[in-house]
């Protein structure tokens, strides 16, 4: 049998009523071009070896919408977070 499991993290969801306000100026062409805090992540590695100081057991996270890498540390186990969500190397570029 299956057994549901909360995800780790979400990466800026937002409530149906915002979704259907963006849905609507989008569909009407509104010339304010609506946006939200999305990453729009490209792909997903789990870091587990040590070359990079402290980086040891983190999901990291490329963008696309916002040109940087995020890192998630994780616990020893792989199981949950372990700490604050950081960002590195913003940059006009999709990974």
């Amino acid at each position: 049998p299956t057994t549901y499991r909360d995800p780790l993290l979400s990466l800026h969801p937002l409530r149906a009523d915002s979704l259907r306000r963006i849905l609507e100026r989008t569909r009407a062409n509104d010339p304010q071009k609506p946006d939200w805090p999305a990453e729009a992540p490209s792909s997903l590695a789990v870091y587990t070896m040590n070359g990079i100081p402290g980086w040891q057991h983190s999901l990291l996270i490329p963008t696309l919408k916002t040109g940087k890498i995020i890192r998630v540390p994780l616990s020893a186990d792989g199981s949950r977070v372990a700490g604050d969500t950081l960002t590195y190397f913003r940059a006009p570029v999709r990974y």
